[in-house]
């Protein structure tokens, strides 16, 4: 071998020997710009520490954000949360008093307010739309910004079981993978500083949570036949200007509404087995309804706390007018009831307390039957 061939040899070998030396030593090798700070500062892989023999990087997963959910219903809102997942709430419905009042308002009575909607930046949004068409400019800019879309019917007991699988479907996805990207890219405190390859708390609780919430809200509804026995029941919607000392008519909450369909559920009978989901009545039609008990649904304020005692029944009945001074089985009987949960009147998973209540007013009125009631 002459000398040129060895210079070009030992030329070769000290290129070879520096490219190694760089690339043991550096930090950037082979990691993309939207590496989270945490993945650049945690310890290097064992591999390029010379501790393992050499093998290919494993590609970085791509960066997954949490979803960002505007909820444009109460209720919607109520079973994100109930989901544990109100820290992905961005937007909400200006009649929401019940999420962090901090969320930007995205929609009123009046229709979405689109700048809170694009400055909310949201990935799902969620709205109760009913059988109306959704609106041209959201559609469009659903299209152009990627957002999922979906509408949630919540207008009757079956429609919330439904809205919880629909919204735990649409986020569950995106979420999961958020976790699992975070916990992939955060290091532990293990010997070699690697992320933990098991599940953290909070990718179980995401797992477990529409278990638990559909559970809770199917136990919320176990019928019981002996509340039968409580007699018919007539369910009075009551705000402030349906109270019948006020001048207003109240209204009965008859068959379709969600109401209706809890009392059926637990095995309680109605008063109005036919008729619309609300009805205004006056005296006449309460005296020819002739209930044996009449319970109130009147929400509180949702800032109100709960009243240290209940509404005495003279309270009750004198908040219903002329309806106190009919001679119906229930006024006789002094059954009259109110449930006043801020949520009462909200179909979601808070109905599962609304459910409590009323199996609570039904069981007590069973064991003291009267013989106007059997």
């Amino acid at each position: 071998m002459n000398k040129r061939t060895l210079l070009i040899c030992a030329a070769i070998a000290a290129v070879l020997a520096a490219a190694v030396t760089f690339w043991f030593s550096s930090d950037a090798g082979g990691v993309s710009e939207e590496t989270t700070r945490a993945t650049r500062t945690r310890n290097r892989h064992p591999w390029r520490t010379g501790r393992l023999a050499f093998v290919p990087e494993t590609v970085e997963q791509a960066f997954v954000p949490h979803p960002r959910i505007v909820a444009l219903a109460p209720g919607i809102a109520q079973i994100v949360r109930d989901l544990g997942c109100a820290q992905l709430l961005v937007g909400r419905h200006s009649a929401d008093e019940w999420s962090e009042p901090r969320l930007r308002v995205c929609c009123d009575p009046q229709g979405i307010d689109y700048e809170n909607l694009l400055a909310a930046d949201p990935t799902h949004i969620f709205l109760q739309w009913g059988d109306n068409p959704i609106p041209p400019r959201l559609t469009a800019l659903a299209i152009e910004r990627k957002w999922t879309v979906v509408n949630i019917p919540l207008l009757q007991l079956d429609d919330i079981t439904h809205a919880v699988n629909t919204v735990h479907a649409a986020i569950q996805p995106q979420e999961l993978d958020a976790l699992r990207w975070e916990r992939a890219h955060t290091a532990t405190n293990t010997p070699d500083g690697r992320p933990s390859a098991q599940p953290s708390e909070a990718e179980q609780n995401l797992a477990v949570a529409l278990l638990m919430l559909l559970q809770r809200f199917e136990a919320a509804l176990v019928p019981d036949e002996t509340l039968a026995s409580a007699g018919r029941i007539l369910l009075l919607y009551q705000g402030d200007g349906e109270q019948a000392t006020g001048g207003g008519r109240p209204a009965a909450l008859g068959p379709g509404s969600y109401h209706h369909d809890l009392l059926l559920r637990l095995g309680g009978r109605t008063a109005t087995t036919q008729g619309q989901v609300f009805m205004p009545l006056d005296g006449e039609d309460v005296a020819r309804l002739a209930p044996d008990a009449i319970i109130i649904i009147r929400p509180r304020s949702s800032g109100a706390a709960q009243a240290s005692a209940a509404p005495t029944t003279g309270e009750l009945l004198a908040s219903l007018g002329v309806i106190a001074r009919l001679n119906i089985p229930a006024v006789r009987n002094n059954r009259i009831a109110i449930i006043d949960e801020p949520m009462s009147l909200i179909p979601g998973t808070n109905m599962a307390e609304v459910a409590d209540h009323l199996r609570a007013i039904l069981k007590r009125w069973a064991i003291s039957a009267t013989p106007d009631s059997r």
